[in-house]
């Protein structure tokens, strides 16, 4: 049989493509479930959760299209011997793993698109939408329609793909260990154990260098839209955002700052398009009397809702410049 699974064996670039999207759509669904279902102050809440969720879905899409190019384009092993229904409920898992890997962070792409909000790569470049005219120049009133309508079928995209995965690695499992006809060596690297004790042999470093090379390449021809951005820290001892709250509808306006805040602005000179991204230390708020400052910060002050600063530390704000005109972005819009 070794030499049955030598012959039907994936080829190193596929395999990389496979285990790198695997990780990476892990990763990325538990970051969406951190920000999306977790608070500021809960164990399971990280705080840089959004944009490493936003950067790797990138990754995600990138190498996802990469790798149906490679499918389609190169010659995979033929499944085992099988019964017909199980050969085409294989067939269906991996169509509709395709098509959740390319739809899911496509579809999380366009929420972005229609916010206007560009997408940092982590912290290093930003991605060139919203450049598509019929977003660019959509109403407000339409992007957000349409926005409501995508964000939750990127959602329930989501859950059903990881659904998806979940089986896929079930059914690995299951030819693996029950039918024991070796299907899980295929997408693992050149270590199988012999029946002789020796280790199969790796495959020459020329081979292994080229399919490198072939996988550079590709990458380089399916994300040609990434460019760098420069990025910016906010300066705390010189940031204070100011605010304006009615007092007893009218009677008076209550007037402050936050004194602690921190962030970045990214800013792509070559596209035009830029990000904000602001974090704000609530409790250093200051209302310019020290008991109001101490009452606003608990949970609740008299009948009215506190800002409640042990479970809600920060408040964060995401935004984007649809156009950067002269080099300098016009003031932010969320």
């Amino acid at each position: 049989m070794g030499s049955a699974v030598a012959a039907a064996r994936y080829d190193s670039v596929a395999m990389t493509l496979h285990w790198a999207i695997a990780l990476l759509i892990g990763l990325d669904f538990a970051l969406g479930l951190s920000f999306s279902h977790f608070n500021p102050g809960d164990a399971l809440y990280l705080r840089s959760a959004y944009d490493l969720h936003m950067s790797t879905g990138a990754c995600v899409l990138a190498l996802s299209l990469a790798r149906v190019l490679w499918r389609l384009s190169h010659r995979h092993p033929p499944l085992p011997q099988m019964a017909v229904a199980l050969r085409v409920l294989a067939r269906m898992s991996h169509f509709l793993l395709y098509v959740f890997m390319v739809l899911a962070p496509l579809t999380g792409w366009l929420v972005l698109s229609l916010r206007h909000q560009a997408t940092s790569i982590f912290g290093q470049f930003s991605w060139a939408w919203p450049s598509l005219p019929a977003i660019a120049t959509m109403a407000r009133a339409d992007r957000a329609r349409y926005h409501d309508a995508l964000l939750p079928l990127h959602v329930w995209l989501s859950y059903l793909g990881m659904s998806l995965v979940a089986l896929h690695v079930v059914a690995a499992l299951y030819h693996q260990f029950w039918r024991r006809d070796a299907l899980l060596l295929r997408m693992l690297p050149r270590v199988a154990v012999l029946s002789g004790g020796a280790r199969r042999a790796s495959p020459p470093a020329g081979r292994g260098m080229g399919a490198s090379l072939k996988l550079l390449v590709l990458a380089v021809l399916v994300f040609p839209a990434i460019a760098h951005a420069d990025t910016f820290r906010i300066d705390p001892n010189h940031t204070h955002p100011l605010f304006e709250v009615d007092h007893f509808d009218g009677l008076s306006t209550w007037r402050g700052l936050f004194k602690a805040t921190t962030g970045t602005i990214t800013l792509d000179r070559a596209r035009g398009t830029g990000t904000v991204d602001i974090v704000v230390e609530v409790s250093s708020i200051d209302l310019g009397h020290d008991k109001l400052n101490q009452l606003v910060v608990g949970p609740k002050i008299g009948d009215w809702n506190g800002l409640d600063t042990g479970r809600f530390p920060t408040a964060e704000y995401r935004g984007s410049a649809a156009s950067c005109r002269a080099h300098r972005p016009p003031p932010a819009a969320s």
